[in-house]
Order: C-alpha cells, then structure tokens, then sequence
C-alpha cells in the first residue's frame, strides 16, 4: 500500500511538472527582449513552483523510508513516464 501511495505522489508532481513544462514551451518562444512585464512575472512564478517540485520531491523520498533505494527509482521513473504520457494525451485532446 505504501508503495502505491508513494506512486500517486509521485504521479501528481510529475503531472503538474510535464504540465508547467508544456506551457513554458508554448508561451515563452520570444527573445528576452521582447518579452513583457506579465511575461517575466509568469516565468518567475513558474520557476517558484518548479523549485518547491524539487522540494518535494527531496521530502517525499525522504518520508517514505520503507521501500527501497531499488524500488523507488523504479517507481520515480514509471510515474514520470505514466504522467508525461497521460499529460500529452491530455493535452492533445
């Protein structure tokens, strides 16, 4: 149980990671220069939320000590890969 626990996390940061990712590659095409106020306040914003990602991560591997170093890579790597491919359905829809 524990383990599919850790996955749902998992599944969740690894979404709303493949999500901010889609978004900064379709919005943030433009040079620096022609970028606007809005524009830079939306970059910083999301680059906030991308550091808190890494956080918790960090603190997720770190409170879910009872499974295995082997283990959750495997785990780390098939939500990654399960939330970008759910994602990019989602999105191509």
């Amino acid at each position: 149980m524990h383990h599919a626990i850790y996955f749902g996390h998992l599944f969740f940061l690894h979404s709303a990671f493949s999500l901010f990712i889609f978004y900064l590659n379709a919005n943030f095409q433009e040079t620096l220069s022609a970028l606007q106020t809005d524009d830079i306040f939306r970059g910083i914003v999301i680059l906030v939320i991308m550091l808190v990602y890494f956080m918790l991560i960090e603190n997720l591997n770190a409170n879910f000590t009872e499974a295995k170093k082997s283990m959750k890579f495997f785990l780390f790597v098939s939500s990654f890969l399960s939330a970008l491919l759910t994602m990019l359905f989602l999105v191509s829809i």
